[in-house]
């Protein structure tokens, strides 16, 4: 073992440096500093920079209660704009998500397509109630629409993510970072 000991040291070296947690408090601090933002703050900057006229986002369990709030701040700010939701917890269990006020269509299976159509009818100004694969509410009344049969997800385009903060795709996992 003597005689590769360079390559050990310089490993155990990295591995301490990255798995130390001796950081000083002024570094902290300016991280944090530098790195902080405010969803609601950003949230709203959004709403006035792109003025959509549609709002959709993924639910899963674990983060409905976070996502509640991102609608309901999004319905204060703009209670005309439709949101549809999607994911494994609507694909699960639409009945439990079908009654949030904020929620205007659930998405009860793949999206690709009925989301497809949905911006194409809301962009010709037609009524969105009768889309395969989405429930949504009309006059007081849940409208249950059919599931779209599964899609063959490898005719779909490759998804395009130029638009987030390249940091969002980095998770740490036993000491190293993973993309």
């Amino acid at each position: 073992k003597d005689d590769a000991p360079e390559f050990t040291q310089q490993h155990e070296t990295r591995y301490d440096r990255l798995m130390s947690k001796q950081i000083s408090d002024e570094d902290e601090i300016e991280h944090l500093e530098a790195n902080h933002s405010d969803l609601f703050a950003d949230l709203e900057d959004l709403l006035n920079d792109y003025k959509p006229d549609l709002v959709g986002i993924t639910i899963l369990e674990p983060n409905y209660s976070i996502v509640c709030d991102v609608m309901e701040f999004i319905k204060d700010k703009r209670p005309n704009l439709p949101i549809a939701a999607g994911g494994v917890f609507p694909i699960v269990s639409p009945e439990t998500l079908i009654d949030n006020p904020h929620i205007d269509l659930l998405c009860v299976g793949e999206g690709e397509d009925p989301m497809t159509e949905l911006c194409h009818k809301i962009a010709e100004g037609k009524e969105i109630d009768d889309i395969q694969g989405f429930w949504g509410k009309k006059e007081g009344h849940i409208i249950k629409n059919d599931p779209v049969p599964v899609h063959d997800l490898s005719t779909l385009p490759h998804p395009d993510y130029t638009e987030f903060d390249e940091r969002l795709f980095h998770k740490p996992m036993q000491g190293n970072l993973y993309k």
